[in-house]
């Protein structure tokens, strides 16, 4: 997911503040006011989700963030017009390690990435 590394290479370094995380999206606040937020901008027949975590996200907070890296790997189903992407996103500090794992579904058309925003507060 190169598109994003830019933004994942800038949450390194930075002491997370909190971590609002619900179906389809999660948001990370940095101490120093930068918000991070992992989505899917909906097109139209897609379902992209967050599946399960490994690790507890709120056990990052007031950790600084020394790796973030998001990973996927496609599925096709031969013979259907079904497509599957996981999407691991793994955030690693001195204390914890969380992985968010996210799931889209499509009939292969339509993309299942998960995106990526950082904003200054």
């Amino acid at each position: 997911m190169s598109d994003y590394q830019e933004y994942l290479d800038n949450m390194v370094g930075r002491v997370v503040k909190y971590v609002d995380i619900d179906h389809d999206q999660m948001k990370i606040a940095c101490e120093d006011n930068s918000v991070f937020t992992f989505y899917h901008e909906q097109d139209c027949c897609e379902r992209v989700y967050i599946a399960d975590t490994e690790g507890e996200p709120m056990s990052l907070k007031g950790w600084k963030l020394l790796l973030v890296d998001m990973e996927a790997t496609r599925k096709d189903d031969n013979g259907r017009d079904e497509s599957q992407t996981t999407t691991v996103v793994k955030f690693i500090t001195n204390e914890n390690t969380v992985s968010v794992r996210w799931i889209g579904e499509s009939n292969g058309y339509y993309s299942e990435s998960v995106d990526l925003k950082q904003f200054l507060a």
